[in-house]
């Protein structure tokens, strides 16, 4: 499926033609037309107005059962047929009823034992001893970032943004 292939398509360009008299990004475009062939040929080329609420759970059911795609992945084909549905052909879908969702990975945590930090440290030198230090100090996690910042020497700035604490410390 090219991002052209809907060019012979009276369908697919009258819903592009729809989209872009209302404005809407070429990339959600792009996106939404890719999405709502999908599903015209998963199913088997039949057109959407002799489909409803059954066929779309069928399809979201595939992608995460069969393709295995991401939450977010099946949340933007949800959409674009959503949008097919309610904007394009003004036949609200109502209640999608059950249809298997993507699952969204267990995420374990990332985090090193004081000794193993300890250890970590020692091993490091120089400039990179000192940014490593300086960010296990405070704690620094995901929700801290620190980026370098070159100059004609090096300078290191370290953005938080903690609790009610936002700001630079430029070292």
């Amino acid at each position: 499926m090219s991002p052209a292939s809907h060019k012979s398509s009276p369908f697919l360009n009258s819903i592009s033609d729809f989209m872009s008299v209302r404005r809407y990004s070429k990339r959600t475009v792009k996106s939404y037309l890719y999405w709502i062939r999908y599903f015209i040929v998963f199913h088997e080329k039949q057109h959407p107005e002799n489909m409803g609420a059954l066929e779309v759970g069928q399809f979201l059911t595939h992608l995460a059962v069969k393709r295995k795609v991401s939450v977010s992945t099946q949340k933007i084909a949800l959409n674009a047929l959503a949008f097919l549905y309610n904007r394009v052909l003004e036949n609200p879908l109502g209640t999608l009823g059950e249809f298997n969702r993507a699952k969204t990975p267990a995420k374990l945590p990332v985090v090193l034992s004081r000794h193993e930090m300890t250890k970590l440290l020692n091993n490091m030198e120089g400039t990179s001893q000192l940014v490593a230090s300086l960010l296990y100090g405070p704690g620094c996690g995901v929700t801290k970032r620190c980026a370098y910042a070159p100059r004609k020497s090096i300078s290191i700035i370290i953005n938080f943004r903690s609790g009610m604490a936002k700001g630079s410390i430029i070292v």
